[in-house]
């Protein structure tokens, strides 16, 4: 490490606890650290093993899916959406990680998947997680990952036409238009 950086104060300081800290330090420290634990888990021929967790996404996405395909209520789709509600955050919405904050594009879909699967919306928690979807800016928010979607299943359903009649390719493009058209409109439909 060059000592011109070394020499030079970096200093922090924390407003909870009120100490000042050295930068450079907690960075050396934090360092360490990962690299001990690191060492500490890593397996004999080099490679870690450990639980990957993350957010609800996937299970949601799946969810949405087999929904277009008609299967919400197959029973992979009812494991999902129990896992799905064992992540519900106290908070009344879902994070991107274990534990961590409220975070609207997964609460959306974890919550629309969950009313595929039969979930009802009277449940408290369920209204709750209404709430702080809607309070967090609701669909409007999380247009973007909507029209992926939608682009994905018109896509799928504009070959379906196609093999099938060509014709029927136009009426199908006229309703998504006006589908994609609407889509702020949806929201009391997604969170009523």
């Amino acid at each position: 490490m060059p000592v011109s950086f070394i020499n030079k104060k970096h200093t922090t300081f924390n407003p909870v606890s009120g100490q000042v800290g050295n930068l450079l330090d907690q960075a050396f420290t934090a360092v360490v650290n990962g690299r001990d634990f690191l060492t500490r888990h890593q397996q004999k021929d080099g490679h870690w093993v450990a639980e990957l967790q993350g957010d609800t996404i996937l299970e949601s996405e799946f969810v949405l899916l087999m929904a277009f395909l008609g299967k919400e209520n197959d029973e992979i789709c009812q494991k999902c959406s129990a896992y799905i509600q064992s992540q519900l955050n106290p908070d009344g919405g879902w994070s991107n990680f274990p534990g961590g904050p409220f975070d609207l594009s997964v609460s959306s879909k974890a919550y629309f998947a969950l009313k595929l699967t039969g979930v009802s919306t009277q449940l408290p928690w369920m209204k709750l997680a209404r709430e702080k979807i809607l309070q967090a800016g609701g669909l409007k928010t999380v247009i973007v990952f909507l029209g992926f979607i939608l682009l994905f299943w018109a896509n799928t359903l504009i070959k379906i036409a196609l093999k099938f009649h060509q014709n029927y390719c136009f009426y199908l493009l006229g309703f998504l238009s006006a589908f994609i058209r609407c889509l702020v409109g949806l929201e009391p439909f997604l969170f009523p």
